[in-house]
């Protein structure tokens, strides 16, 4: 009778075990063999491992999708009302200093001085702002040729430079007249309908003005239309 090798070699794994660490072989002894049958080890996978780490993932995957809406909307405003609350607080807003101040008095021609009690001021009264104007009153001005229309009714208002600017058109009225003429004449009624038909007439009528009076104006706006 042949004597089983097997039942040797675990009678001397244990014997070793045994010598070394007799409360490991007892530990050994409470393990169930169904256990150790590679099913449950092999369910247990680096993927299994990472999701467990991550738990709340599938808590989060859990929600329906209304109460995530729900709960990222609460969220911002929670953190809103924590930032407007540190902002009313003075916590978030920078501070300044008088001497980070970048001041323009040495460049200005005039320096004013504004009380802390008066609360409003007038900007215009502050810094006046000096436009040149010349009117130029309302007058019948022939269109085109073969235009629906022959005549139309118009008044003008000429912006310029600077006072000088002013004094020389004032004295060469009857020239600017003639440019008005010569730049209206070259226009029909149709050209007149739409804002972007007018908008180009007044370009048209500047540029015939500058180089009549070899003096640039500044802008040409309309008063009045009667076609």
């Amino acid at each position: 009778m042949t004597k089983d090798s097997s039942h040797d070699s675990e009678a001397i794994i244990d014997e070793i075990l045994a010598e070394t660490d007799p409360d490991f072989v007892k530990g050994l002894e409470s393990i169930q063999p169904s256990n150790l049958n590679g099913q449950e080890i092999a369910q247990v996978s680096d993927e299994q491992a990472a999701k467990l780490n991550k738990w709340y993932i599938g808590f989060w995957r859990s929600w329906e999708t209304r109460v995530k809406v729900a709960f990222v909307m609460a969220s911002f405003a929670g953190l809103s009302v924590v930032v407007l609350a540190l902002s009313y607080m003075g916590w978030l807003v920078p501070t300044y200093r008088d001497e980070n101040i970048f001041s323009w008095q040495e460049y200005a021609d005039e320096t004013l001085q504004l009380s802390k009690d008066d609360k409003f001021s007038n900007l215009y009264v502050l810094f006046p702002v000096v436009v040149y104007t010349m009117e130029i009153p309302e007058r019948i001005y022939p269109f085109k040729a073969g235009s629906a229309v022959k005549h139309g009714r118009f008044a003008f208002y000429i912006e310029f430079f600077s006072k000088q600017d002013q004094d020389q058109y004032e004295q060469r009225k009857d020239q600017l007249s003639e440019a008005l003429v010569n730049a209206i004449r070259k226009t029909g009624v149709e050209d007149w309908r739409e804002v972007d038909g007018k908008e180009k007439i007044r370009e048209n009528i500047l540029s015939t003005i500058n180089n009549s009076m070899k003096i640039r104006a500044k802008t040409v706006r309309f008063k009045s239309i009667f076609i």
